[in-house]
């Protein structure tokens, strides 16, 4: 039995060092850029192990934030919370699959791991996956900016900003995706994406501080019906949300 299991452990690796020497050189490879920074042998950045828990927990806590309530909403307060941390054990067991696959193939990044596990067919359909993802998020987001800042310009202005283009919300879709996401989405390496990851968490801190301050001011708030149920049917659209927000 050992001699087998050895056996097979060296075919893996032999099979896997041929396959990884395909992904390095194939033109389509992520691992190959086409304009390269000078200084920098391998064209991209390497990310410290902080920066890059910093680009993992921000890019959970932007979604997350937006979803999760819904979610707990739609599955029942218990049940939902159960289904929040199946997802998140599902998930942390992913990573590791995804680790262990790209030592297998000898591989740095998943797009390297999908191009040796499922050739050029299934780099290509990650390739159009990876792009519906972010551009489909980014509509949400800027959906929730154009409903958002306009309230805020309102807010701060008063009748000195109404009727003027800061208050339409076209306007300000335009002009976020012109000025902040558009700059961002132009990174070809997401280890550069960290400094900026970092001043969003920082952001979001201060918004939660925010909030907690002006919690006595929410009283007239109403309560939503039915908060507190345990259970709803309705939980197969919570297990969308809380896969898309981890």
């Amino acid at each position: 039995m050992t001699s087998t299991k050895a056996s097979e452990d060296s075919y893996i690796l032999g099979r896997s060092q041929t396959q990884s020497t395909f992904s390095e050189t194939s033109s389509i490879g992520d691992t190959k850029q086409l304009v390269t920074d000078e200084g920098d042998k391998n064209g991209q950045e390497q990310s410290s192990m902080p920066m890059t828990s910093i680009n993992m927990i921000n890019s959970i806590v932007g979604s997350g934030v937006i979803g999760i309530p819904y979610a707990l909403k739609q599955s029942g307060f218990l049940f939902g919370t159960f289904l929040l941390i199946l997802v998140a054990v599902i998930t942390d067991y992913s990573i590791l699959l995804l680790v262990q696959g790209g030592r297998l193939s000898n591989t740095d990044t998943y797009q390297d791991v999908v191009l040796v596990a499922f050739g050029r067919p299934g780099f290509y359909l990650l390739t159009v996956l990876q792009f519906l993802y972010p551009f489909i998020a980014m509509i949400s987001y800027q959906v929730i900016i154009g409903d958002t800042i306009t309230k805020c310009f309102l807010r701060v202005g008063g009748d000195y900003l109404a009727g003027t283009v800061l208050v339409n919300r076209h306007f300000c879709i335009f002009l976020t995706t012109l000025v902040v996401t558009l700059p961002l989405s132009l990174y070809r390496d997401v280890a550069k994406l960290s400094k900026w990851a970092f001043v969003a968490m920082i952001l979001i801190v201060f918004i939660i501080v925010c909030i907690c301050i002006r919690i006595p001011d929410f009283s007239d708030v109403r309560a939503t019906a039915d908060a507190w149920t345990l259970f709803d049917y309705n939980f197969a659209q919570s297990i969308g949300i809380m896969t898309f927000g981890k």
